[in-house]
């Protein structure tokens, strides 16, 4: 796995470190750490997943504990 170079806010860095413990981080996760400029730029959202799966970062749509949450 390479890592992650993300010259983005201390938010995001902090999730890049999550995500790479994790081997993934959620939609949800990377919609909080954007900026609301960055969230209309579909084009940056698309860069910063790709940039996070070249990095063995999976973007998903639920964590399974969020999912058992939501069943519970």
């Amino acid at each position: 796995m390479s890592e992650i170079k993300y010259k983005g806010s201390t938010a995001v860095k902090e999730l890049v470190t999550k995500g790479a413990k994790k081997g993934f981080v959620t939609y949800e996760e990377l919609s909080h750490v954007l900026s609301e400029e960055e969230l209309k730029d579909s084009e940056h959202i698309e860069d910063t997943i790709l940039k996070l799966e070249e990095s063995g970062i999976y973007v998903i749509k639920k964590s399974d504990e969020e999912e058992a949450d939501e069943i519970a």
